[in-house]
């Protein structure tokens, strides 16, 4: 299987998942204890998502309000009503929302 219809495919399952979490506008993060050393692929899916730790992967990311304001090693694929990526991102990037603001340098697509 092709990585973009891999991708394609989870980024629907997450939004399946979210879509009843739009209302609750939660955020999600996943913090390191203490360090800012990089998380394995990091998943994400609720009303609002924030990350704010390095992802040493991929980051897959379904919400309604989407902030990445840390480096992503691999891929960043991101689905929201807003959307903001405000950090580099070392692969390929594929956003999706009402709004899209890539706002970093992207090293390939």
């Amino acid at each position: 299987m092709r990585p973009q219809r891999s991708n394609l495919i989870t980024l629907t399952i997450l939004l399946m998942l979210a879509a009843p979490s739009l209302w609750s506008q939660t955020t999600v993060s996943k913090p390191e204890a203490g360090a800012s050393a990089p998380t394995p692929d990091h998943f994400a899916a609720a009303g609002k998502v924030t990350v704010t730790t390095p992802v040493a992967g991929d980051l897959i990311a379904a919400g309604g309000d989407i902030d990445v304001s840390a480096n992503v090693r691999g891929d960043a694929v991101v689905a929201g009503g807003n959307v903001r990526v405000g950090a580099p991102v070392q692969q390929g990037i594929y956003a999706a929302g009402g709004r899209v603001l890539i706002d970093a340098p992207v090293q390939r697509n």
